[in-house]
């Protein structure tokens, strides 16, 4: 049997289906404006009558029903305020506060500039987007497809509503509206068929039966449409439909438990699936809650007129985690934060994907709509360049989740390619030889299972023990691993087993690493600092994470500068401003500025491990071609030529471990690797020769002659170096020493003895020391790590802000899990 034939069979099963299952319209052989499912109707009058100032009951006896048999009220809340703003005759002002009365008496209490705008953008969206999708239904051709995202009369409505100027929807605002207009009849729809469908077959014919809607969303012929398409569009009405409901049954004032109820029934009964559990809900509520609010952040620095009112914008992210009943009391900082990020990300991948105009167009867009998102003015090129790689791996890992989905339904269904999502968001193709451009694809589906993983972890982190975490991640683990393998089907099963870990790692470490992050960037305080290292130790035990606190931090530092040189690919002077502005967030953060260099040197040695180990995994690619590309990633991310001799073998041994699935530890050495980042650009061996008599002074020790490190340009900036051997000093005075060297030697002149007037400055610009650490196998004679036990929390003096911290006999008995003893007593940790 065909495809095509298959698929005629199954719109016509979907017709059939559909037919059963709800009332349709009669036809008259025209197409007219969409009409809104009967509950829907029904949800906007009863929207209605509440914005009067009717209460509940009454507006139920209006209807002629009980209460508790009341539609949806925030279902119907787009369409209501439209309406509402359409039959407004006043001055924009008066329209305004006529909403916000509306909204107060709909909401049952006050609301603010910063809701409001928010309200009047998503009615403004729904409305316009109805009249786009009538137009595509119209449409002959494509041309006049085209036509319809430029309608004057949906912009010109659009402005109406929200009360911006027309001029400043743009055709990617217009093309949005239109798929959010679809929602709601798409999930009404699939409601309706699902209810109908006796089988395995008749699910997957309410899929087909959906499709030209989704189609008149996206603005593309049904025909063109993937399965995997039309089962990601109905994922996220899906995940809409389940927060609408959560956020409508909150504010009710009802239960979690119950509100939790009722939306697991909203996506049970649109996606055709018999259970869905608490972790997947939360996990689907949370990022739905995340574009939602994107769109209100963006609505509302919009509309905001001074310094004041943008600041107010910020409220909604703790109103929008407070609206889905999945924060236990008030959301903390670092929850705002990370809410924060997910919707820039959903709005940089919502643009990218409607952006026509040349990359530097539609980067200069995204860059716009992503601040506003998070609430900023402007974000520096980092942020920009690695919220945008974030959001590309969210748009492959969306793909990939419904081709696995379309897959399970019907195994010849057809997929979009996940890679390529990725790369339409980056908005860049993969350069260099075929070898090159494969493991830089490997590198994507491997930040996918990353990303799967995290998303698990993200939600089972917040419960209450590591018994009740892990029995989370199993609960979601289906979800997780059937899509990991998609992305890793082309390996064997050790390589699939090895690359699975290394995701379920690396996507605990980053949860973790972040909270402690943002949370340690939200302390003001001595007391907030060390509940912050109070966290961290909690969740790393609860993570599973076995390493020292310390290291797991380490490594969450590493993973930010590795995602920020691997994100800011332009160039290397791009690549270069963005590395100076991780350092300045990671000591936002709590990291000593002398670290920084050893949280760089293990975050590339690391990505180019993995680049040598993706190349490996091809068994057509020799050693030697794995080395240049290793090479090549390594001197690119360092920004160092001449730099991977020295580094070459220990990256490949790591390389070898992460091929093979072994678990990797840090192991602290007994020494100190000290870099001084120069003013010059010029390598001068005398410079060199001076940076080991100061170290020797500063350390009051004669500095071997083999302890001094080539000298490389690291950004065209001369870098010297040393590795001191301190085989008699414990981690504790280790960590002094390097204290004191970053103290004495920053802003050192390391110019060579000559003349005063034949003398040329060579100042330190930047000086990094700190204990030296390598990432090692644990069967390479590292110590086995152990499961900690109980969090353990530096001092809070080794904020930026703080001056450095001297030796101190009492850190290890702080480590050992005593470190709110330590702190009562007057110790004061490096």
């Amino acid at each position: 049997m065909t495809s095509k034939l298959v698929v005629r069979l199954l719109c016509l099963q979907a017709a059939v289906v559909l037919v059963a299952g709800q009332q349709k319209a009669g036809g008259d052989g025209k197409t007219s404006m969409p009409s809104p499912p009967v509950t829907m109707v029904a949800a906007t009058n009863f929207t209605k009558c509440l914005m009067s100032g009717k209460s509940r009951q009454q507006c139920a006896s209006a209807a002629g029903t009980n209460v508790s048999a009341v539609p949806d009220a925030m279902k119907g809340k787009a369409n209501a305020l439209a309406d509402k703003m359409k039959e407004c005759t006043g001055t924009p002002e008066s329209c305004r506060e006529a909403a916000m009365e509306a909204l107060k008496h709909l909401m049952g209490k006050p609301v603010g500039d910063e809701q409001v705008a928010g309200e009047l953008a998503k009615a403004a969206a729904k409305s316009a987007g109805d009249l786009i999708r009538t137009c595509f239904a119209n449409a002959a051709t494509e041309v006049d497809k085209k036509a319809c995202v430029n309608s004057t009369a949906a912009r010109e409505q659009a402005a109406k509503i929200s009360g911006q100027a027309a001029s400043s929807i743009t055709t990617e605002d217009l093309m949005k509206f239109a798929r959010a207009s679809a929602k709601s009849e798409i999930t009404e729809k699939m409601q309706s068929c699902m209810e109908a469908a006796a089988d395995a077959t008749a699910k997957l014919a309410c899929f087909e039966g959906v499709r030209s809607s989704v189609a008149g969303a996206l603005g593309k012929g049904a025909d063109s449409l993937k399965a995997s398409a039309v089962q990601e569009f109905v994922q996220g009405s899906a995940r809409d439909g389940a927060r609408q409901a959560m956020e409508s049954c909150i504010a009710d004032g009802t239960s979690a438990d119950t509100c939790k109820a009722q939306a697991k029934q909203v996506m049970s009964k649109t996606l055709g699936m018999a259970n869905i559990s608490d972790g997947m809900l939360e996990q689907e509520t949370r990022k739905a809650m995340a574009e939602d609010l994107g769109d209100k952040m963006v609505a509302c620095m919009t509309a905001a007129t001074n310094a004041s009112a943008k600041t107010a914008c910020s409220k909604l992210a703790r109103e929008s985690l407070k609206s889905i009943g999945m924060e236990a009391g008030e959301p903390s900082a670092a929850s705002v934060e990370l809410a924060l990020a997910k919707a820039a990300m959903s709005q940089g991948k919502e643009l990218a994907s409607d952006c026509a105009g040349s990359r530097d167009e539609c980067i200069a867009r995204m860059k716009e709509k992503m601040a506003m998102a998070m609430g900023a003015s402007k974000l520096t090129e980092k942020d920009m360049e690695t919220l945008t790689y974030g959001a590309a791996t969210e748009a492959a890992k969306e793909a990939a989740k419904a081709c696995r989905a379309a897959m399970k339904a019907n195994s010849s269904a057809t997929c979009d390619d996940p890679v390529q999502k990725f790369m339409d968001v980056t908005m860049r193709n993969f350069s260099g030889t075929p070898e090159a451009q494969a493991v830089a694809k490997s590198n994507v589906r491997q930040d996918v299972a990353k990303s799967l993983q995290k998303s698990a972890m993200s939600v089972c982190i917040q419960k209450s023990s590591r018994a009740a975490v892990e029995s989370c991640m199993a609960d979601l683990a289906s979800d997780t691993q059937d899509v990991s393998k998609d992305m890793f089907k082309s390996l064997s099963q050790p390589g699939q087993d090895a690359r699975q870990k290394r995701a379920r790692k690396e996507a605990a470490v980053e949860v973790v690493g972040e909270s402690f992050h943002e949370c340690m960037k939200a302390a003001s305080t001595n007391t907030a600092k060390s509940a912050c290292h109070q966290l961290l130790g909690s969740q790393t035990n609860k993570a599973g994470l076995t390493e020292d606190v310390e290291d797991v931090a380490t490594r969450f530092r590493g993973d930010m500068v590795k995602s920020a040189a691997k994100a800011c690919s332009t160039n290397a002077t791009q690549r270069a401003q963005c590395l100076r502005e991780t350092k300045e967030e990671l000591k936002q953060g709590g990291m000593k500025e002398r670290e920084f260099a050893k949280v760089k040197k293990l975050a590339i040695g690391k990505a180019a491990a993995e680049t040598w180990a993706a190349c490996r995994e091809n068994s057509s690619n020799t050693e030697a071609e794995c080395d240049e590309l290793a090479k090549t990633a390594f001197e690119d991310l360092h920004g160092a030529p001449g730099s991977w001799s020295t580094a070459a073998q220990k990256i490949k041994t790591l390389g070898q471990a992460l091929l093979a699935g072994n678990e990797t530890v840090l192991t602290k050495l007994r020494s100190m690797e000290v870099d001084a980042e120069m003013d010059g650009t010029a390598c001068v061996n005398a410079s060199g020769n001076r940076l080991i008599e100061k170290l020797g002074e500063v350390l009051n020790t004669t500095i071997p002659s083999d302890a001094k490190k080539l000298c490389l340009l690291v950004f065209d900036k001369a870098t010297y170096g040393a590795k001191v051997p301190l085989e008699s000093l414990n981690d504790t005075e280790i960590q002094a020493k390097a204290d004191l060297v970053a103290t004495q030697l920053q802003g050192v002149d390391l110019s060579a003895r000559r003349l005063e007037a034949f003398r040329r400055l060579d100042s330190v610009d930047s000086i990094y020391a700190d204990q030296e650490v390598e990432e090692t196998t644990v069967s390479s004679g590292a110590p086995s790590p152990s499961p900690t036990s109980s969090p353990s929390s530096p001092s809070p003096s080794s904020s930026p802000s703080s001056p450095p911290a001297t030796a101190d006999s009492g850190k290890t008995t702080c480590f050992a899990g005593l470190s709110m003893l330590c702190i009562v007593a007057g110790l004061q940790l490096s």
